[in-house]
């Protein structure tokens, strides 16, 4: 089927600490840090970086890590709840930056949309459709922060992760379980509605709402049924998992899940102190990262989990090979 033949990241310039925000906002980093595991997060520099500059520069990364040039990328996705325009797509903009021809589109499954991009990428070569497919996971949302509501602003940072995604013939290569999941009754706790008036710069009901004890509880419930609906399909123990990268929310929400299926949490990854909450590129971040270090061995089973607004949900488990 198919591998991860490179991975890239791309972390904003601008950090913002927990001390940062006690300056102006009645909170501290000891209060921060125990209800979120969250340190510091990365928010993109005005008029210097956007979704589409932190994709470009994952992208580029992560083709060099693979050995690809643009010419050998034949598809291009990107997962964003953050465009920088409405048209035409982010990946568009990206495929135009990067000199790349071919179908590229855009995946906004919020926080599960690089979950979402991976399942869609699996069938292209379920198909024989691709050899090479550029799937990046990749938001700026402290775009619709309201930096003075201690709810949102103490979660989310910004960031691009990127993957390429190459067939092989190795038949067990790729992912062996999938689970996606939403409910769409739920898509009030966590928004970001559109002006009423787009005359008005500074707008509340632009804001990213939340309502965090909603999204809490269905986060858990919800991840903790997609990843053993996907033990299931795949056929395996939650003690068969070499790796769990689940996406950067919240460590409670780490910490919760680990607990109900049994997975030791040594095995789940982590970087969240570093960046906070940064959406789809959460998981292409932390799988880079983790790559980097050489951790993941062919054989090792990954399993990845996105939750966000929606709601949206998904799990997917991938057997790892570095160059089958």
């Amino acid at each position: 089927m198919f591998y991860i033949s490179g991975c890239g990241k791309a972390i904003p310039s601008q950090t913002v600490t927990n001390d940062d925000l006690a300056q102006y906002l009645d909170t501290n980093d000891e209060w921060i840090t125990t209800r979120t595991g969250i340190k510091e997060r990365r928010i993109i520099g005005d008029g210097i970086e956007n979704t589409v500059s932190l994709s470009v520069q994952a992208a580029r990364e992560a083709m060099t890590n693979a050995g690809k040039t643009i010419e050998d990328i034949d598809c291009v996705i990107v997962a964003t709840a953050s465009p920088v325009q409405p048209i035409p797509s982010t990946a568009n903009l990206v495929a135009q930056e990067l000199g790349i021809s071919g179908p590229a589109f855009d995946i906004n499954a919020a926080c599960s949309g690089f979950v979402y991009g991976l399942t869609v990428a699996s069938g292209f070569f379920a198909q024989k459709m691709f050899t090479n497919i550029l799937l990046i996971g990749a938001d700026s949302l402290s775009t619709f922060i309201d930096k003075h509501d201690r709810s949102t602003v103490i979660l989310f940072g910004d960031g691009a992760g990127a993957v390429v995604l190459s067939a092989t013939d190795k038949p067990d290569a790729g992912l062996i379980g999938v689970d996606l999941g939403g409910d769409s009754s739920l898509a009030p706790i966590l928004e970001v509605r559109a002006k009423k008036d787009p005359t008005i710069e500074e707008n509340a009901e632009s804001y990213l709402t939340m309502n965090g004890q909603e999204v809490f509880k269905v986060a858990v419930r919800a991840v903790e049924k997609s990843i053993a609906t996907t033990l299931e399909s795949a056929n395996i123990a939650g003690s068969d998992i070499t790796w769990l990268l689940l996406h950067q929310a919240n460590v409670r929400i780490i910490d919760a899940i680990c607990d109900r299926l049994d997975i030791d949490r040594d095995k789940a990854l982590t970087n969240i102190d570093k960046y906070g909450n940064t959406s789809a590129a959460s998981i292409p971040i932390l799988l880079a990262e983790v790559a980097e270090q050489n951790r993941f061995h062919d054989g090792d089973l990954l399993a990845f989990c996105g939750f966000g607004a929606g709601m949206t949900w998904g799990t997917c488990i991938l057997r790892w090979y570095t160059n089958p």
